[in-house]
């Protein structure tokens, strides 16, 4: 009895199984065969062609026999096959053309792999709109302060290791608590990334506050840069005003902290000389 628990039910030992299964029913078709056989030869001395008919007979029954449990098997073979690439994460389909229990089975098991495939895709969709709350402000669809600071520590280094520049801009809206954040802040975002390059990475850092990487821009470019930002700012709304820093990799700083320190001591000087204007560091 231990020995047929341990046998595999795996599709190899499944196809074995039935076989022997087969294999031993078979047994009753070719024991009445032979009885036939000695009875109507020995006994009845019938002619040779009495004997060969009830053998062909007999070997017909065997070989449908045969061919349908050969047709169970490979269903059962891809049924098995599939059930096991399941849990194992291999979502497929599998082709039963059966109008038998078998092939409701397997109706079934393609059905639910079809789920399993749409509940693993709406879960990956998930997981990828969770992973970009988590680095974007939801207001203004900009990178938000953490994700700007990790991504300047990589572009300094990157910066370093190539020996190119880096530039940042730090920016301030002017007199902030006159307007209103819902209506004026996205249109301040969307300003930042028109005038943003590919490459350039734009983020609401703090309130009012924005910071701007620009890889591979010296000082001097993005001084010019932040003096197009000003202009569009100012059109936006008639006394709207914003004070700029910038700072420089490697002429200022060599590190992400100290470029942002520098960038922000130059915005908050702009900002004590009233404002709407551009400060190198």
């Amino acid at each position: 009895m231990n020995f047929f628990k341990s046998m595999s039910l795996g599709p190899r030992g499944l196809r074995h199984k039935l076989t022997i299964i087969f294999s031993l029913i078979s047994v009753i078709p070719l024991l009445i065969c032979a009885y036939l056989i000695s009875y109507y030869f020995f006994i009845m001395g019938r002619d040779i062609g009495q004997i060969t008919l009830i053998i062909v007979i007999g070997l017909v029954v065997i070989l449908a026999g045969w061919r349908l449990s050969q047709q169970i098997i490979n269903s059962l073979i891809k049924i098995t096959k599939q059930a096991e690439a399941i849990t194992k994460g291999d979502i497929k389909e599998v082709e039963i053309e059966r109008e038998d229990e078998l092939g409701e089975l397997g109706a079934s098991l393609n059905k639910m792999a079809s789920q399993i495939k749409g509940n693993i895709q709406e879960l990956k969709a998930h997981l990828e709109k969770i992973e970009e709350l988590t680095i974007v402000d939801e207001l203004t669809n900009l990178y938000n302060q953490k994700y700007i600071k990790e991504r300047l520590n990589e572009e300094i280094e990157r910066a370093i290791t190539f020996q190119h520049p880096c530039s940042l801009i730090f920016l301030k809206i002017d007199k902030f608590e006159r307007y209103s954040e819902e209506s004026l802040l996205p249109d301040i975002a969307l300003l930042l990334k028109k005038n943003a390059d590919n490459i350039d990475k734009v983020s609401r850092f703090e309130g009012e506050e924005f910071v701007l990487i620009l890889p591979e821009k010296s000082k001097k470019r993005a001084i010019e840069i932040a003096g197009k930002i000003k202009e569009d700012v100012n059109a936006i709304k008639e006394g709207l005003t914003i004070s700029i820093g910038i700072s420089s990799n490697p002429l200022d700083s060599n590190s992400a902290e100290g470029l942002l320190n520098k960038a922000e001591i130059a915005m908050q000087e702009a900002v004590r000389e009233g404002g709407n204007c551009v400060k190198a560091a």
